[in-house]
């Protein structure tokens, strides 16, 4: 929930405030009852909660570095290795 609230914070300062949410799924009630809750309170102009600091798996991590490798022959910023990545694990 909190990561939506983020992310809905940073799309207000890009649209200048001009936000629609859309609730699809429900996959979980709980969730999507605390991450809607949490994307209106930013939109009611909340500070959005901290977010906790967390580190890819190791998995996830070989699943981004797929990923880049099959795109790269379309994308040239995936064919380089000057980009953001967490804890030096996923360079080319």
């Amino acid at each position: 929930p909190t990561g939506y609230a983020h992310m809905t914070h940073l799309l207000m300062g890009l649209a200048q405030g001009k936000i629609v949410m859309v609730l699809e799924g429900g996959y979980n009630l709980n969730s999507i009852s605390q991450s809607f809750a949490a994307c209106t309170s930013v939109l009611l102009g909340d500070p959005p909660k901290m977010l906790r600091r967390v580190f890819p798996t190791k998995r996830a991590t070989r699943a981004v570095q797929d990923t880049k490798r099959h795109h790269s022959s379309y994308w040239t910023c995936c064919s380089t290795s000057d980009y953001y990545h967490f804890g030096g694990t996923m360079g080319a």
